[in-house]
């Protein structure tokens, strides 16, 4: 299913926000952002320790854990560094009529 979550303009180059989306199994909280003009959706906590990740640092395409440090691909959810060793759920984003949508059920 298609959500349309924000309008394209609500993010710049290296800016990140969290959402929450309403699903039938309950409410998801997802960090969207751009990096080097691509857009990318990830779950928002950390698989380590439910930390949130909406603080958390950019570099490159990764997000560092303010917590613990552990580190994920905001493109993939790929674990990238400890002490996580479960990757992050991330989704399909797609740009729709000025409005970054995701894919939420892949």
């Amino acid at each position: 299913m298609l959500t349309p979550v924000l309008p394209m303009a609500a993010l710049v180059e290296g800016d990140k926000t969290l959402i929450r989306v309403n699903t039938n199994a309950g409410v998801l909280e997802i960090l969207v952002g751009m990096i080097e003009g691509r857009y990318f959706a990830v779950q928002a906590r950390c698989s380590h320790a439910g930390q949130s990740l909406a603080n958390g640092r950019i570099v490159g395409d990764e997000i560092t854990c303010p917590r613990h440090g552990a580190r994920f691909c905001v493109f993939s959810g790929a674990c990238t560094g400890a002490p996580a060793t479960q990757p992050i759920a991330s989704f399909p984003v797609l740009l729709e009529a000025g409005k970054v949508c995701l894919n939420i059920e892949h």
